[in-house]
Parts: C-alpha cells; sequence; structure tokens
C-alpha cells in the first residue's frame, strides 16, 4: 500500500495529541516516533523528523530546548534557520575602526543562533508551547521572510557560480536583481514590502499601498 504525505493540520493534531500526553521528550527522534504514531492512527501517513519539527516550530505548538555542537566544516553563515526554515537575522556590533561588523545570526522564530564557536544543531528537546497559537498573517509573514532568506543565498550561490568566468558581470546583474525583487523599499512588489503589507493588515494599510488621491493619504500635498 502506498503511504501518503500528511498536511501541517495532520501533523499538528499529532503533535498536539503527543503532547497532551508527555510534558517532555528529550530527542528528536523519539519525538517524531510518537508523531508518526498519532500519525498511523488517522491513515498510512508519513512524514519526517525535520518536518514534524518545522510544523511544531512553525504553528507554535512546541518549546525547543537546542544542544550545539562543532560543526564538522567551517561555512558561511545560513541565511535562512536550520532548525525551521524561518529567515535568521544579523546580531551587529562595532568594529574597531567604528563600522558595523556581523557577530552572528539568530533565528527570528526559533531559539536557534549561530555565531562564535560551537553553531551547528546536534540535539533537540521538546516540551509543550506555552504561548498563544500563531495567527494566519504572522506564518504568512514568515514565509514571506523565509523566501527572502532563500533569495538571499540564491544571489550568493549566482554569483559565486560565475565568478572568474567570462559570465561575472551578468553573474553581479543577476544577483543585484534578485536582491531588488527580495528588499526593494520602492517596488510594491517586493518581497520587503509584501511582508510589510501583510504584516500591517490589522493595523490599517500600510503607506506605500495607498493612493495617492486616497483620503488615507490626507497629509499628502499636491504641487
Amino acid at each position: 500500500m502506498a503511504y501518503r504525505i500528511p498536511g501541517e493540520a495532520e501533523i499538528a493534531e499529532a503533535i498536539e495529541a503527543v503532547l497532551q500526553k508527555r510534558s517532555f521528550v528529550d530527542t528528536q527522534s523519539e519525538f517524531a516516533g510518537l508523531v508518526r504514531a498519532e500519525l498511523s492512527r488517522m491513515g498510512d501517513y508519513r512524514a519526517s523528523d525535520a518536518r514534524i519539527r518545522r510544523v511544531g516550530i512553525d504553528r507554535g505548538l512546541v518549546s525547543l530546548a537546542i544542544e550545539y555542537r562543532e560543526p564538522a566544516e567551517k561555512r558561511d553563515p545560513p541565511f535562512a534557520c536550520p532548525v525551521c526554515g524561518n529567515a535568521l537575522r544579523s546580531s551587529m556590533n562595532s568594529s574597531l575602526d567604528g563600522g558595523p561588523v556581523e557577530i552572528g545570526r539568530r533565528c527570528t522564530v526559533c531559539p536557534y543562533s549561530a555565531g562564535g564557536g560551537a553553531s551547528a544543531p546536534g540535539r533537540y528537546a521538546f516540551s509543550p508551547s506555552s504561548g498563544p497559537a500563531i495567527p494566519d498573517n504572522v506564518r504568512a509573514v514568515r514565509l514571506l521572510e523565509r523566501a527572502r532568506a532563500d533569495m538571499a543565498e540564491a544571489s550568493r550561490k549566482v554569483a559565486s557560480a560565475l565568478r572568474g568566468t567570462r559570465f561575472e558581470a551578468d553573474g553581479r546583474k543577476a544577483s543585484e536583481a534578485i536582491e531588488e525583487l527580495s528588499s526593494s523599499a520602492a517596488d510594491p512588489r517586493s518581497l520587503r514590502n509584501l511582508a510589510e503589507a501583510v504584516r500591517a493588515l490589522d493595523k490599517g494599510d500600510p503607506g506605500w499601498t495607498r493612493p495617492t488621491a486616497s483620503i488615507k493619504n490626507e497629509n499628502r500635498k499636491d504641487i
């Protein structure tokens, strides 16, 4: 019999069933096994450890503790969180000459942080979250920010792939175009502005979405 891929709703239901019975699970393999056992009661479902972990975090169902290990090899810090897939935010400090310098990156959703020593996640422990349910617009913003992290990684890979070739200048232009679509403040269709628009749904329209003749733009003066 072919197995089926469960949706997020089924995985979330299975996670909630596990956490009603267990207040603490100290390994990912055990937690995922318990969740898969609950899924098997709903149907012939299969889900990976990583997907179960990410759904639990995205839905605000689990509180996560992370133990770190030394990475096998030194790499550039990622743009997307290796634990939950959401965007990472830079932690900045001042250099000796007064300029900004990145000292690490921290996940915008889960406890993961990278920089200054061991930064590879090695072990997870799970317990029920004490926070409120995650609203749909917050989850949508997280997806858009995750897409921005993916685009930042794509921009870096494009530039790296074409560096030193006859197409290096084209690679730089492609990277700049990707960054523009991701982060432009002027383009209402950039992921940055789309995320701001979704974030502002409960507060009224953001300024850049308002027509210049709209009463919402009453402070504008036509010259």
